[in-house]
């Protein structure tokens, strides 16, 4: 999902349906992707998934995924 919602913004007139019809991966949103990943990434671990939000609270992670709906566990 997260691939689809990136192909459409990095591509405005295009349908997130077009993102399929491609049997290799647009490099610009892979690289988009890459970073996103490598911001949820502290000491070799990716936290972008699970207790997310501790790590992100915490400042050792510049990304959450999911952020809206877990605003209240960073937040604590």
């Amino acid at each position: 999902m997260l691939y689809l919602d990136a192909y459409v913004d990095a591509h405005p007139t295009a349908s997130a349906s077009e993102a399929t019809t491609h049997s290799k991966l647009d490099k610009d949103v892979e690289a988009n992707l890459t970073k996103v990943g490598r911001a949820c990434t502290h000491e070799g671990k990716n936290h972008c998934g699970g207790n997310a939000e501790e790590a992100f609270a915490a400042g050792r992670v510049d990304a959450l995924f999911g952020y809206s709906e877990r605003l209240h566990d960073a937040a604590r």
